[in-house]
């Protein structure tokens, strides 16, 4: 069961990550004119890094039996997944306008 858990992980942060590269490669938009949600984007990849790197920490806890660890591992991820949700939502929204301000301007 944990080593089903450890899969879901990877791949719900597999979909997660393309999101990320969907959300700003197919608005056809470039996020560099607009620095903070540039900067928000970037984080989030990093944190879908360290969660990677925390999936593996639950691999390793599971070979050792610790599922005190799997634990703890599993609701520091849970936490920052929550976390980006919340916030993800607001990009997307900025995304759009973005694309719609610069669909504008192109007419």
């Amino acid at each position: 069961m944990t080593q089903d858990l450890a899969a879901k992980i990877g791949t719900a942060l597999d979909k997660l990550e393309a999101a990320l590269d969907a959300a700003t490669g197919s608005a056809g938009i470039s996020l560099d004119h607009d620095e903070k949600l540039h900067a928000r984007v970037e984080a989030y990849r990093e944190v879908v890094r360290r969660q990677r790197i925390l999936a593996r920490d639950i691999q390793k806890a599971v070979a050792r039996h610790d599922l005190r660890e799997v634990s703890r591992i599993g609701t520091v991820i849970k936490q920052a997944s929550v976390l980006m949700k919340m916030d993800l939502q607001h990009i997307l929204s900025s995304i759009r306008l973005l694309k719609e301000r610069d669909l504008r301007s192109a007419a």
